[in-house]
């Protein structure tokens, strides 16, 4: 027998959640209640030294805590400058978006799903929604049988359970069900078969028949056809095969068709690679055959085997037999679906539709069996609520189901409006067991019982479910089973609505991704462009891709990128802004124009057809806070093409987040202009004050030094050959050595501090011991200095760097942490050098710091610290809390990287 484990399918979940939305950093927390603590489950982006033996370090647990103690879910466009997360390690990462969700039942914590990303505003509303339905999907996967969350399954006194039935659409891979002997039977599934050896169920036997013109499009197919693709034929009528095909099977079968018209026996054989929308890559064996009617144009015949290898886990998890087996077990309670769901739902299956009135329908054939109910109905209320139309049934007449079928229920006075009005269930039964029912209900007659339930979904109606009997008086255990039932039925129809909105969400993430990668990847706007218009040709398939930007200087739109490198013809171009051209056209009207046939329509131009080749072609504003970037041009050279509205929206929805990349890249290029020219100012105003800190300190020892020297010798002189000197000479000599001497001390140590003349002479670690023994000398601390490997001469900015940090933490140290002890580490792994300062003191508040006046965090230092870390390149880490001392983590690169 072959199982899957919860956690297997849980991973696989989240690495396509990290496929989909790219984050730069996610993280997966489970709750473990016994030991009250935050278990990671995944993560990307992590760095290693986080991780110890296994286990995330505990400065991390406080994240979860955040979120869960936050209204769930949690999004911040900055945490930089979020006053959540300040002390966070995340912000020492360069996390800037951030999005976290708690994962609960109503009575118990699970676990927090987290992702973050390095730019601003990087999650817009269209992707908060998105994630907020991803992480509701992700519960079932947290539910085991010791730790269910949900309720038990419903049972009633007269109802008795049955082996579920296997499902007719799909009998060769559906799991068998054995009956149970008690709720806590596992139920018994074949061994799937060899993978290897199989193919898509859905397709397995078809042939698929197409009938195609010599251009290559389609004129007519079969019924298999159009179940595979599942599409109508009108849809497919005159289409191109070329727009179904991948583009090395677009190759191969032009190739195959030119051999055709040329070889004697009429056939050929090829293996093409369809595209298959809203699922994955199908594989045909294809058999082509022109057909030459003695009347009428030349056609292909096209015939087709589908030999789609699946994977072993699509096998057991292949949609319509996990999707029916999922949903057929609903009445037996959400614990039974939350089983079934980690047994048979896999990220893969997530892109397949959801027949939303199927899995209602065979939810309601096992009620009936498990309840006991004869016959009734479910009925859903159209989306502006003015009429019942039914989703399933059984029991209701022919005449009844006929009238229900084409008019449905739109009179308020009937009952179940009433129900659905008032909610709970509405119970009507006979006098006797031999009496009917005096109303009559959906125009069924000898009714002795009946019962009505209001459907909700989400808090608000959705429809009404409705049994009857002819022969069982229904009593309060019934409707009572029914309310539970109507519950199971309405979270039910959530998750189906969550699959549908994930479903349409999943697709334009797709569809979205792709351009967003290339907006968000470069800020180096040729790169851009061509990333841009690339993605855009491929992705409506077409044969060019332009953009045209403004010049408000000139009052002109010059083609400033293609998607072909080689075609310089688009940057020759250049469109006055009061022209009658599609292109000037579209940004003055800031909406899509769109082109059939290029040639005839004047605002497409002579010059522009004859250069450019155009056939059809339509263009799109890119438009940025109301102000237009450019315009965006797709344009198809091989046939006259009709761009469907879905191809013109889609593109529409993805130019304002063009024209934001193209903008950014032109800020960027100015912003990063700026920058280069504050960090040259920064760095020369650093050097020039470390040489005139130089300067002053050689002074001093040079020339103030030698010159008090001199001052002590002559004054020992005098001591010494002053003949009869009196006792208030000698006094007075003797102050003036002593204040000589002690002048001298102050202006060595003067000297030291600014620029100690070992740093020049032997480099950073003997200067570093030096600072150390002459510290423990001076404030009677212990301090323990430890260096990592072998660490050689380092450039000068890099030793006069980590001097500066390791005095200013010292002498904080001590100033302000009364410590006992210190640790004082250096550890060169190249390309960086990392130095930590730790100590043993009082601590302090890093929160309550950074948000503390300018003034006291100056009597600190750690800002000043912190920037001249950053200006040479590096990181800068400080963490610390009241009682627990403070720890300072730097780390530099050796070799200085371009701005």
């Amino acid at each position: 027998e072959r199982t899957l484990h919860s956690d297997r399918i849980l991973e696989q979940l989240l690495s396509k959640i990290r496929t989909v939305m790219q984050p730069d950093l996610m993280l997966f927390f489970k709750w473990e209640e016994a030991d009250e603590e935050w278990a990671l489950f995944f993560q990307h982006g992590l760095p290693e030294h986080f991780i110890k033996k296994g286990k995330l370090s505990r400065a991390w647990q406080s994240l979860p805590t955040i979120i869960r103690h936050e209204a769930s879910p949690v999004y911040s466009d900055d945490i930089s400058k979020d006053r959540r997360f300040i002390g966070q390690v995340i912000r020492s990462m360069g996390v800037k978006s951030f999005s976290g969700h708690s994962l609960y039942t109503a009575s118990q914590l699970l676990g927090s799903i987290s992702i973050g990303f390095f730019d601003a505003e990087a999650l817009k509303k269209s992707d908060q929604n998105a994630f907020d339905m991803v992480a509701r999907l992700l519960l079932p996967f947290l539910l085991t049988p010791e730790n269910p969350g949900i309720p038990t399954t419903i049972t009633t006194a007269t109802a008795t359970p049955t082996p579920t039935p296997t499902p007719k659409t799909t009998p060769k891979t559906t799991p068998k069900t054995t009956p149970k002997t008690t709720p806590k039977t596992t139920p018994k599934t074949k061994t799937a078969p060899n993978p290897a050896q199989t193919t898509a169920p859905s397709q397995e036997g078809m042939t698929l028949h197409l009938k195609l013109d010599l251009a290559g499009r389609i004129q007519d197919c079969n019924d298999a056809f159009l179940e595979h693709f599942a599409s109508r034929s009108e849809d497919l009528k005159n289409r191109a095969l070329s727009r179904l095909l991948t583009k090395k099977s677009n190759s191969i079968y032009a190739a195959a068709v030119k051999k055709l018209k040329t070889s004697e026996s009429g056939t050929a054989s090829i293996t093409l690679e369809l595209i298959k929308k809203g699922g994955p890559r199908r594989l045909l064996s294809v058999e082509l055959r022109l057909e030459k009617p003695e009347n009428g144009s030349k056609t292909i015949l096209f015939k087709a085997r589908d030999i789609t290898k699946i994977e072993p886990l699509e096998t057991e998890l292949a949609y319509k037999n996990s999707m029916q087996t999922i949903w057929t077990t609903l009445s037996s309670g959400l614990q039974e679906l939350a089983k079934k769901m980690i047994e048979n739902t896999s990220s893969h299956n997530i892109k397949h539709d959801v027949d939303e009135d199927q899995i209602l329908g065979e939810a309601l054939k096992k009620a009936f069996v498990q309840l006991g109910f004869e016959g009734g109905c479910l009925l859903r209320l159209q989306p502006r609520g003015k009429k019942l139309v039914l989703v399933a049934e059984k029991g209701l007449s022919e005449a009844q189901l006929a009238q229900i079928k084409k008019h449905g229920i739109g009179a308020k006075e009937h009952l179940l409006w009433k129900t659905i009005d008032k909610g709970g269930v509405t119970l009507l039964t006979a006098k006797t067991q031999k009496s009917h029912l005096k109303k009559r209900l959906f125009g069924e007659e000898t009714l002795v019982s009946f019962m009505g339930l209001a459907i909700e979904c989400d808090a608000h109606p959705w429809g009404a479910l409705v049994f009857f009997s002819r022969t069982t008086l229904f009593a309060e255990t019934h409707s009572h089973a029914l309310s539970l039932f109507g519950k199971d039925l309405g979270h039910t129809v959530e998750q189906i609505q969550a699959f549908h909105g994930l479903q349409k969400r999943i697709a334009t993430l797709e569809i979205l991704n792709e351009t967003g990668q290339s907006v968000t990847k470069s800020l180096h706007l040729p790169q851009l462009l061509s990333s841009v218009t690339n993605t855009m040709k491929n992705l409506i398939d077409a044969s060019h891709c332009y953009i045209f930007l403004e010049d408000g200087r000139r009052h002109l739109y010059y083609g400033a990128g293609s998607s072909d490198q080689g075609n310089e013809a688009i940057r020759k171009f250049e469109i006055k802004m009061n022209e009658n051209h599609l292109v000037p056209l579209a940004a003055r009207e800031r909406h899509p124009f769109v082109v059939e046939n290029a040639s005839q329509d004047s605002r497409v131009g002579k010059k522009w057809v004859k250069t450019l080749k155009s056939r059809s072609l339509f263009t799109v504003p890119l438009i940025n806070k109301d102000r237009v970037v450019g315009v965006l041009l797709l344009d198809e050279t091989r046939y006259f093409r009709k761009f469907t509205t879905e191809e013109v929206e889609r593109t529409a929805e993805m130019a304002g987040q063009i024209a934001i990349g193209i903008e950014n890249a032109i800020i960027h290029h100015s912003v990063s202009q700026h920058r280069e020219r504050l960090q040259t100012l920064s760095s020369a105003i650093v050097n020039v004050q470390e040489e005139e800190r130089r300067r002053i300190a050689k002074k001093l020892r040079n020339d103030s030094s030698a010159a008090l020297t001199k001052i002590q010798e002559d004054l020992t002189w005098l001591n010494a050959n002053l003949a009869d000197p009196t006792p208030e000479m000698k006094r007075h000599l003797e102050r003036a050595k002593s204040e000589t001497n002690k002048t001298l001390e102050t202006l060595k140590g003067l000297s030291a501090e600014l620029r100690p003349a070992i740093l020049d002479d032997s480099g950073l670690i003997a200067t570093v011991k030096w600072v150390v023994k002459d510290f423990e000398a001076q404030t009677k601390t212990k301090v323990h200095l430890q260096i990592t490997g072998t660490i050689k001469r380092m450039p000068a900015r890099i030793e006069i760097l980590l001097f500066r940090v390791i005095q200013e933490s010292l002498a904080n140290v001590a100033s302000h942490a009364k410590a006992e002890s210190a640790i004082v580490s250096l550890e060169k792994r190249d390309p960086h050098i990392h130095l930590y300062i730790t100590d043993d003191g009082k601590g302090f508040d890093v929160k309550r710091y950074f948000s503390s006046p300018q003034m006291m965090r100056k009597e600190i230092g750690i800002l000043g610290m912190k920037e001249r870390v950053e200006l040479a390149g590096g990181t800068f880490y400080i963490d610390s809390h009241p009682g627990q001392g403070t720890r300072i983590s730097v780390r530099v690169p050796l070799v200085r990287r371009n701005p």
